[in-house]
């Protein structure tokens, strides 16, 4: 064998192996209502969108999946599902008002893996339209009110659970049904006992519990809607409800099914003895803590602190086969102006709890605007008129006026930026700013002075209930700097959303400064257009994608444009240094950026770092101070790291650098040396894996040999670092390697020609991670996972 071919042989030894190895995140499962059980909203292992990438010019649309009917449900995202026949594939779960429940393949325009459809007109079995069951002065909703709670995926067994509302007819008789259903997340069958029908009672002298023997409520499924996501606790799903368009007489009501065999093991009523104390909280799912506990926020009811728990904080426990009050905290506002805020549907329930990390802290905002801290294992009750019970609240709205006009509704989210920047925690109000407060990690409180806000506000509502704020969720890379992006789901008009369905946007804000929006979807409106505004829906964001629900029956999904429909470079504002200064062609120029410590005013939080280079703008992203970065001439590169040769000397013109801030830095000319690729390719690049991470993106490149031989390839970046072949991976015993290979390469075949079939050729775009000679295990080294254009994998 010649050296040429044992060469080549070991160069793609060793793509295999880097893919085996490649990068190193937590795979990104977003398997309930708010991202998890904590219900942060938060996905902090997003290593494709940041700051630098999601621009007009690179970020958009990319393509829309129809749907029948609209999406009030939170979509559900879930890595690597395992679909008999097909192969594996990262799933997005879509549940829909008409009833019809789809898994998309989250990477592919037009492959939908399965779907399911709860209604059968030839059995009488039909979907329940909001005619029948909403108030005619509020109209919301357009159409049929099917599935609206977000479902709640098991990952331990492969189960997703959700609800559905269907009415049968027989003659003249309607019987108005829900039912919990849980089927396999690869094959959409059902589980054993499924579905089960949803019924019970309550003991209660409420109005309608006092025309029954014995004084007994019963749950009337034609008057509650199942709003509030599921939640899996103790070993059993816990669903709620409460009413539509406060239509009445209603109540709020928990179940508890046990997960295996969907029985029903208990039932509660919040306001037995009396009325109303809906749970819906904005569309949010109860928070979960480590001991099983389940914290929920009623609305406006009757209240006793025995049997009536309207307008409280709950936290509860399945305990010996009940739910079992555990602790409460009722607001002082809703004691001595119970009246008043009663009458203009003013409640403590339209958002839900979220569990601070790393504490014994749950927060919650209301329709007052107030921001409630409480101790877990003390949440106080009601004891005092000034609030002094609870461990800390604070106001999120304009000074000066009405607190009433700043509602909140499932529009938060929660950052942990990391050391001594602390974690955000992100409130958007209605007719108010998207408003940030840090949470000291040393006091552990808020500070409740407003650390960031937008420069935009939210439309304006109304004192009855308009949905008028802006769904959140935060992406980012960990703590990494610039990773951070604050996505907000709002609608486009005031008042609208109380009275019609309209027009919605997608907007991107710098989760570090909040007066930078990024993007947003009118920006490009003819390509990035959303559609009618999903209420109380959350972008939900993951590898590289936003997937935007719509009423107007079809899934937006968004993400780094091809290169064929991306536009470089955009132009990031110069920090004026001094002249420009010449290099010759095969020279390089050094940059060294100041070391500044985190907290320092003008700490720098990452790229991208611009510079020009015979005439054309080279953009590199999230640059760390404190480094040294080398280009040479003839890498001039344009985002995102498409490479092409320039043989010719040039310019180096320092006017053009940029850094974000104002220096300082210094900028030196590097010796007469061989280009950085020529040394990729002769000498194999080293990393070294132990206990840690690595990301491995893979670029389509064209490649000159010392201005003999071109030729495209694919080229590697390994955590940052540019390689024109695959590294050696160094591990020792006993340690382990998360890996993540990000496909960075162009579709170059059309997407229905990349469905996987077994021994056929997969198409050239798409890329995996595969081992030889290693013991590996098979659900980790699959030979059938595809990874495809603009996807991430984690191994």
């Amino acid at each position: 064998m010649n050296s040429a071919n044992l060469f080549t042989r070991l160069i793609r030894h060793l793509t295999v192996l880097m893919l085996a190895f490649s990068p190193c995140l937590a795979a990104v499962n977003i398997y309930t209502a708010n991202y998890d059980q904590s219900r942060r909203g938060a996905n902090l292992n997003e290593v494709l969108l940041n700051t630098s990438t999601v621009r007009p010019s690179t970020f958009g649309k990319l393509w829309t999946w129809p749907v029948d009917g609209s999406v009030f449900a939170q979509p559900l995202y879930v890595e690597g599902v395992n679909v008999p026949g097909k192969g594996k594939f990262n799933v997005v779960y879509v549940c829909t008002m008409n009833d019809v429940v789809y898994a998309f393949d989250a990477d592919s325009a037009n492959n939908t893996l399965w779907t399911i459809d709860l209604r059968d007109p030839a059995n009488g079995i039909d979907v329940v339209s909001y005619a029948e069951v909403g108030r005619d002065y509020k109209l919301p909703i357009w159409g049929n009110i099917g599935i609206m709670g977000a479902p709640h995926i098991d990952l331990a067994t492969g189960t997703m659970y959700f609800v559905g509302r269907t009415k049968k007819t027989v003659g003249a008789v309607i019987d108005y049904r829900y039912h919990l259903h849980a089927v396999d997340i690869g094959t959409g069958l059902s589980r054993p006992y499924s579905p089960r029908l949803i019924n019970g009672s309550f003991n209660g002298t409420a109005a309608e519990g006092r025309k029954q023997p014995g004084n007994v409520v019963l749950f009337n499924a034609k008057l509650h809607t199942q709003r509030a996501g599921l939640a899996m606790a103790g070993g059993q799903i816990w669903v709620t409800f409460a009413a539509l368009s406060d239509t009445g007489p209603f109540h709020g009501w928990i179940f508890t099914f046990d997960a295996v065999t969907l029985n029903i093991t208990d039932v509660f009523c919040t306001t037995p003895n009396g009325d109303m104390g809906g749970i819906w909280m904005g569309a949010r799912g109860p928070a979960v803590d480590e001991l099983g506990s389940v914290y929920y926020q009623t609305g406006n009811g009757a209240f006793d602190g025995r049997w009536n728990w309207g307008n409280c904080f709950l936290k509860l426990r399945f305990v010996n086969g009940k739910i079992t009050i555990i602790d409460w905290f009722l607001p002082t506002d809703f004691v001595y102006y119970w009246e008043i805020l009663n009458q203009q549907d003013i409640d403590l329930g339209s958002t839900g709890p979220m569990l601070i990390p790393n504490t014994s802290l749950v927060v919650g905002a209301s329709k007052t605007s107030t921001v409630y801290v409480l101790q877990r294992d003390d949440m106080g009750g009601n004891r005092t008129k000034n609030n002094t019970q609870a461990y800390q609240f604070f106001e999120n709205r304009v000074p000066g006026t009405s607190n009433l006009r700043n509602q909140v509704k499932n529009s938060v989210a929660y950052y942990d930026r990391g050391g001594c920047l602390g974690s955000w925690y992100y409130v958007w109000g209605e007719q108010t700013t998207l408003n940030a407060y840090r949470f000291d990690p040393v006091a552990l409180k808020f500070d409740p002075v407003i650390i960031s806000q937008s420069t935009m506000t939210a439309p304006l509502g109304s004192y009855n209930g308009a949905p008028s704020s802006g769904n959140l969720a935060v992406s980012a890379n960990g703590s990494a700097p610039g990773s951070g992006i604050v996505w907000a789901a709002i609608p486009g008009y005031d008042n609208g959303a109380e009275f019609m369905v309209g027009p919605g946007w997608l907007r991107a804000f710098d989760a570090a400064d909040l007066s930078k929006e990024v993007w947003n979807s009118t920006m490009n409106q003819a390509r990035d257009e959303v559609g009618n505004w999903a209420k109380w829906v959350p972008p939900v964001v993951a590898n590289g994608k936003v997937f935007m629900a719509t009423f107007s029956n079809r899934v937006q999904v968004y993400g780094l444009l091809p290169p064929d429909q991306a536009t470089f470079p955009w132009n990031p504002a110069p920090v004026v240094t001094p002249s420009a200064e010449a290099l010759a062609a095969g020279r390089g120029f050094e940059v060294d950026i100041e070391r500044k410590k985190p907290c320092d005013a003008n700490y720098w939080q990452g790229g991208p770092f611009a510079f020009n280079l015979n005439g054309t703008q080279v953009t590199e992203l999230n640059l760390v101070r404190g480094q040294k970065y080398t280009w040479h001439l003839n890498q001039a590169c344009t985002y995102p790291f498409y490479f092409t040769t320039s043989p010719t000397g040039g310019v180096f013109d320092t006017n053009r650098i940029t850094d974000g801030v104002t220096g300082p830095y210094t900028v030196k000319q590097l010796p007469n040396g061989p280009a950085v690729k020529n040394q990729a390719l002769r000498k194999l690049p080293t990393f070294f894996c132990q206990n840690n991470n690595i990301t491995l993106q893979v670029y389509p490149n064209n490649w000159n040999i010392d201005g003999q031989l071109q030729f495209l390839t694919r080229s590697y970046v390994v955590n940052g670092t540019l390689m024109g072949s695959a590294p050696t991976i160094v591990m020792k015993a006993g340690t382990w390697c998360n890996i993540t290979l990000v496909n960075s390469l162009s579709w170059v075949t059309p997407v229905s020609f990349c469905d996987y079939h077994a021994n056929q050729f997969h198409c050239p775009d798409t890329t995996n991670l595969h081992t030889h000679g290693l013991h590996v295990s098979p659900d980790q080294d699959d030979v059938t996972t595809a990874v495809r254009p603009n996807a991430q994998y984690m191994y």
